[in-house]
């Protein structure tokens, strides 16, 4: 931060300029200050003015191209928003026509779903007849099988009865046969010698 006393003469100060040939004393209060406009300052170059009439034309035609902008956004913005009313209303009239229009079909197509209900029931009816038919078939053969095993085990019964009977018959007249002639056995058949 600079200082006031930088090393620099009073005479080559900011200050110093301020205080030749200005009175800095304060004014006594009864002094009326009047409608006279003094220039603090020297008078501005040319140049500055005329860059700053030109900034102050560049900042009107901004300004101006500005409203023109906001003008043509608001015409336009204000064609977009009659024209949303207009499609908007369009939408609601076509709405309501395919709302009939679905009503409509909604009707055909459940009279036709009705139908094809119907026909899809009757053929999911068939179809179990069918396999209650195939059912009861094969009910029948596991039942005939079992009544034939059943009877083929009473047969086999009645063989093995019959051949242990005929076995013991036979054994009993070999043995009177052949007393003298001991069996030998071997490969769980017996064999006379």
């Amino acid at each position: 931060m600079p200082s006031w006393n930088d090393g620099e003469s009073s005479d080559d100060s900011l200050l110093s300029e301020f205080y030749q040939g200005h009175d800095i004393s304060p004014r006594p209060p009864e002094e009326v200050m009047c409608d006279t406009v003094h220039w603090v300052d020297q008078e501005w170059p040319c140049t500055l003015k005329k860059s700053l009439v030109k900034v102050w034309a560049m900042y009107e035609e901004e300004r101006d191209s500005r409203i023109h902008g906001n003008v043509e956004y608001a015409t336009k913005n204000y064609q977009l928003v009659l024209q949303k009313r207009d499609l908007e209303k369009r939408n609601l009239e076509l709405h309501k026509q395919l709302g009939d229009t679905l009503e409509y079909v909604a009707e055909a197509t459940n009279h036709e779903l009705e139908v094809l209900k119907r026909q899809e029931a009757e053929l999911q009816v068939a179809s179990l007849k069918e396999e209650k038919k195939k059912l009861e078939f094969e009910m029948a053969r596991r039942l005939k099988a079992k009544e034939d095993v059943a009877t083929l085990m009473e047969e086999k019964k009645k063989v093995e009865v019959e051949s242990a009977r005929w076995r013991h018959q036979y054994m009993v007249t070999v043995g009177s046969i052949s007393r003298a002639a001991p069996p030998v056995y071997g490969h769980g058949i017996v064999t006379f010698t």
